[in-house]
């Protein structure tokens, strides 16, 4: 399993940041007019803190939960949710393109951070750095991975790193797309993904 890394999106993120850092200021000022009303008072070091700490506590709920969120996705967000497990069928200049090898890459995915894995039957792939862009037919997915072949493949299947595009569907079911390999594999493909 990869670990999950940052990425970059397409889209005015600096808006939504805003929008939480405006909302953890206006969320603690309501707290003190609370206390106000109450009679209760917290230490004067904490306001400034505590606007602070409402920001930090939506931008965490934003970045893992809702950004995903109909509503929030159409006021905030562009961002396209393309987490799960996808099944693969991949085509290789190494056999002249002749074979399917079929394999699943799973995606992980917040707002900030992203993780693309691909396993088949003789190696896996685990992704290092990746990007989300409108592409001219809607999103499509850029991303460079490290391909570690199992103890029983072949010879010829040394560790390579690697950079596939993957162009999505406008459901986000399906895409099609492309890849390239390094140094000692120097081979490449084609790649059609389905949502599992």
């Amino acid at each position: 399993m990869s670990r999950s890394h940052a990425y970059v999106a397409d889209g005015n993120r600096s808006t939504t940041f805003f929008a939480l850092g405006l909302l953890g200021l206006l969320s603690g000022i309501a707290l003190g007019e609370l206390q106000g009303a109450l009679g209760y008072t917290l230490p004067s070091w904490l306001d400034v803190p505590g606007a602070f700490g409402f920001a930090g506590l939506y931008f965490v709920l934003w970045d893992r939960y809702l950004w995903r969120a109909r509503p929030f996705r159409w006021l905030l967000n562009a961002t396209p949710n393309i987490s799960g497990r996808w099944s693969v069928e991949l085509r290789s200049s190494y056999d002249g393109h002749t074979s399917v090898i079929v394999g699943a890459v799973t995606i992980r995915q917040t707002w900030t951070r992203i993780s693309i894995s691909f396993v088949a039957t003789q190696s896996q792939s685990c992704s290092v750095a990746a990007s989300l862009v409108q592409s001219a037919t809607g999103w499509a997915l850029l991303y460079h991975y490290d391909n570690a072949p199992d103890a029983a493949a072949p010879a010829s299947m040394e560790r390579h790193d690697g950079t596939a595009w993957l162009e999505f569907s406008n459901d986000l079911h399906t895409a099609n797309g492309h890849y390239f390999t390094g140094r000692g594999r120097m081979t490449q493909g084609s790649l059609h993904l389905t949502r599992s």
